[in-house]
């Protein structure tokens, strides 16, 4: 059951979309520095927006739950994998570790 639970949060975040989200960020480090961002930049950068692009898609989930589970039933929400209020505590987790990241850049 727990494992379960794990893999059900992990898919909150929908991998994929994230880490596009922080490349992007790593692309806009290198255009507006000119040049290649430190190892700290790169990677804080990178994880950043990687935590608030996946805190916008677990609150997506949690709010468009009635609608998914019509249009996307095998997402973790709506199958029951994970409960509305631990994606809320996922999505509080994730974003303070995002600005977390973000705060470390300096």
């Amino acid at each position: 059951m727990a494992s379960t639970k794990i893999v059900g949060l992990l898919h909150l975040f929908r991998f994929e979309l994230s880490f596009a989200a922080g490349a992007c960020v790593l692309l806009a480090e290198l255009l507006a520095l000119g040049g290649f961002p430190s190892p700290v930049q790169a990677v804080c950068g990178f994880l950043s927006f990687f935590c608030i692009s996946a805190t916008a898609l677990i609150l997506n989930d949690c709010f468009d739950i009635e609608t998914d589970r019509i249009n996307a039933p095998s997402r973790p929400l709506p199958a029951g994998l994970v409960t509305k209020t631990e994606a809320l505590v996922l999505s509080a987790f994730v974003t303070l570790s995002g600005f977390l990241f973000a705060g470390m850049i300096g």
